[in-house]
């Protein structure tokens, strides 16, 4: 039996999806879960390791379980979110194919990073107050640079075997109380979106040219990353 589960999360006092000893995961909670509520073995799939302190609006995993699972979806949904904390949240599960993998299947993910306009306390946890003056046409001036097909290995966290992403979607929106960045590719490297928010946030302060970007990302150039907090990251959708 192989389940596909959408859940929602707030990252705050999560230390990221994947597993991890004696600290606490999403993967973890939805693990512990389950545990109450099948007989047998079991093994869950996230479509991606997400870092300490990043949300999730529909983050995909499945389930390929191998016991008893007495429990229709809709019930197995409900007994799920009486056990999980208020921070997770189960919004659909579905029985799909034995083939069906949650990180291989992935087409594409969608991201959103939250500049927050004033420290706003209803929105502190999911934003980015970056104390500064931040020039929102600047960061338009520059947002359709990445579109396509480049190697962002420059600008990840670590060394990565193959940097090449293809990015369909860069853009950004503004709204009275926060500037939100949206980001669409096939995939991503080790805290990419953090760092290309980074890199436009210097842009806007005129402390590095868009030529000089260029040159970032056609490795003409060395490129400390400027990475910006985790907890103005969302996981906004995973396409397949």
């Amino acid at each position: 039996m192989n389940l596909k589960i959408i859940l929602e999360f707030d990252g705050t006092n999560f230390k990221g999806w994947q597993k991890q000893k004696d600290k606490r995961t999403v993967c973890g909670e939805l693990e512990k879960a389950f545990s109450h509520l099948i007989e047998g073995t079991f093994k869950i799939i996230g479509c991606c390791r997400t870092d300490s302190g990043v949300h999730a609006l529909n983050y995909v995993c499945n389930v390929k379980i191998e016991g008893n699972l007495k429990l229709k979806c809709e019930k197995l949904k409900k007994a799920l979110n009486s056990i999980l904390d208020e921070d997770i949240y189960v919004k659909e599960i579905e029985l799909v194919g034995e083939m069906f993998n949650a990180r291989y299947d992935a087409k594409f993910k969608l991201y959103r990073y939250r500049i927050l306009t004033y420290p706003s306390p209803f929105l502190i946890r999911y934003g980015f107050y970056p104390k500064i003056r931040i020039d929102f046409k600047k960061l338009k001036e520059i947002e359709g640079i990445f579109i396509g097909k480049h190697d962002f290995r420059n600008i990840s966290a670590k060394t990565e075997k193959s940097g090449i992403c293809n990015v369909f979607e860069s853009y950004w929106i503004y709204n009275d109380s926060y500037y939100d960045y949206f980001i669409k590719a096939d995939r991503f490297l080790y805290k990419m979106v953090r760092s290309i928010v980074g890199l436009m946030i210097l842009y806007s302060l005129n402390k590095i040219s868009k030529e000089e970007i260029i040159e970032i990302l056609e490795f003409k150039r060395k490129f400390i990353p400027y990475i910006v907090p985790s907890k103005g990251l969302t996981l906004v959708e995973v396409g397949y």
